[in-house]
Parts: C-alpha cells; structure tokens; sequence
C-alpha cells in the first residue's frame, strides 16, 4: 500500500506542478504562489456571496486589454532574425 500511496502522491504533485494554474508557473517552487493565488480567489467569492464585493464583468470590452500595434508587430521579429540567420554561420 506503501508504494501505491507514493505514486498516487506523485501524480497528484505532477498534476498540481504542470496543469493547475499554468499562468504562474509549472514547476514545484510555484505551489506557493499558487496558494495564494487560490486563496485570494476564494476570498473574493466569499465577499460577492456576503454582498461586500460587486460582481465583475470580464467580458465587457471596458475590462479587457489589448495590445497596440507596437508589441504586435515586435513579437514576430526576433523569431524572424533568428529563422534568417540559420543560414549564415560565420566561419571559425
């Protein structure tokens, strides 16, 4: 039972690290950032529920960033320059 509880707790861990809340990090030092991460949103729930908190509405356009055109059109670029310098090694 010993061996079946370890793997069970690894898989559970492995869950955890890579699937749950993958925005804050993948990796085990990220559980506690995690936690407070879950914490805060429980808390948030529990005040709407109390009526101390008003709902918010994610999905007006009033909430939502965007980005402009700068970032836009500088994300490509690198990946770009690196894909066109493949070809050009300097010799040694």
């Amino acid at each position: 039972m010993g061996k079946w509880k370890s793997t069970v707790f690894q898989k559970a861990e492995t869950a955890l690290d890579k699937n749950f809340l993958p925005h804050l990090g993948r990796s085990d030092k990220n559980r506690k950032d995690k936690a407070i991460f879950l914490g805060e949103m429980a808390y948030r729930i529990i005040q709407l529920k109390l009526g101390r908190r008003q709902p918010d509405d994610k999905d007006h356009f009033k909430n939502k960033r965007s980005k402009t055109c700068g970032p836009l059109l500088a994300d490509p670029i690198p990946c770009f320059l690196q894909k066109l310098n493949q070809g050009h090694k300097v010799p040694t």
